[in-house]
């Protein structure tokens, strides 16, 4: 685990701003000097861990600190620096407009027939047409459904202009996910940090170069973390010492927990994890719709930040007992 990706982030996102906005570089350059940030940040931290032996415990929670004052420094204690580019501002803040939202729809279906086609094809007949056939179909129904409601108006009476579309950083995540999983399911390298997270020592001796693949795992990590980081700066349109701070480890992490992401090493997925971030999501808006309710004689308001960290956490304490009593079932 490494504690300091929510820093990581935010410095990455930093660099971005001041080469984009104080140097005047173009966006894909501004993009690319952050995570380039987040992969030398990656780096360091693999060779601190793989080859001096450090724990990543300590190593990460040092670069906490250590990042958190590179990011006062670089933005300038108290002060911001302001993302003025739509098109990176646009990444969470935008959306597609109906036709394209459609568009993206159907490629996404038809990307993902083709993938369950494929697996149809190398299971050797262990998986039926039938059961692809289903699936696709209930895809399509479950991505029509989303795409119609996210074509429809969803802002206020009083905005001024109408919110329609699919957001941008729907099909931008996806983009994320595919390439990721395909890194994870496809490659031999995925199979090793499987390995080498399930069991070091098995790896170790099936021939893994153990601390490559350690190394490597930090350094992806680092540049997911600064793709998060830019998101961050897209959402706020500006990069300030809070940006990556906060809870935004916590959330990471008890996403990937509640997705099915074992903290014991060795199992988890890119989608389930996605997945878990929107449990984690929907936990606080679902009770803020919820209100004040009377519970055994108790009114509980549900939308106080008190009873949503406390929803919150008690679902990650599920997920990880899940995840541990089934560790024993298997052992």
């Amino acid at each position: 685990i490494d504690l300091s990706a929510g820093f990581t982030g935010g410095t990455a996102a930093a660099v971005m701003g001041v080469v984009l906005t104080r140097q005047g570089q173009p966006w894909p350059l501004a993009v690319l000097a952050g995570i380039l940030t987040g992969a030398f940040i990656g780096l360091v931290i693999g060779l601190l861990v793989s080859l001096l032996g450090i724990p990543s415990f300590v190593v990460t929670l040092a670069n906490v600190l250590l990042f958190q004052g590179i990011l006062l420094l670089i933005v300038r204690d108290g002060g911001s620096v302001r993302i003025d580019n739509d098109f990176i501002n646009n990444v969470v803040g935008g959306t597609l407009s109906p036709t394209q939202s459609w568009i993206v729809a159907v490629l996404g279906l038809g990307l993902y027939g083709l993938s369950q086609v494929r697996r149809q094809r190398l299971s050797y007949g262990a998986m039926p047409m039938s059961l692809v056939a289903i699936r696709f179909v209930a895809g399509a129904v479950l991505v029509g459904v989303v795409t119609y409601l996210l074509n429809q108006n969803r802002a206020f009476a009083s905005a001024p202009e109408p919110i329609t579309g699919m957001p941008i950083v729907i099909p931008a995540i996806a983009i994320l996910v595919v390439v990721l999983s395909f890194v994870l399911d496809r490659l031999r390298y995925g199979r090793f940090l499987y390995a080498v997270g399930g069991n070091r020592e098995a790896a170790r001796r099936a021939g893994i170069n153990v601390k490559w693949v350690e190394w490597s795992a930090f350094v992806c990590t680092a540049m997911v973390a600064a793709i998060g980081g830019i998101f961050l700066a897209s959402r706020v349109n500006s990069v300030d010492s809070n940006t990556g701070a906060n809870d935004t480890l916590l959330l990471a992490v008890g996403a990937a927990v509640i997705g099915g992401t074992s903290l014991f090493g060795g199992r988890g997925r890119m989608i389930n994890a996605v997945l878990g971030g929107l449990v984690l999501a929907l936990i606080p808006n679902g009770l803020g719709l919820i209100g004040k309710t009377e519970i055994f004689g108790w009114e509980v308001d549900f939308s106080s930040s008190g009873v949503k960290f406390i929803c919150s956490g008690l679902a990650l304490l599920v997920a990880s007992s899940v995840d541990a009593l089934s560790r024993k079932r298997t052992a």
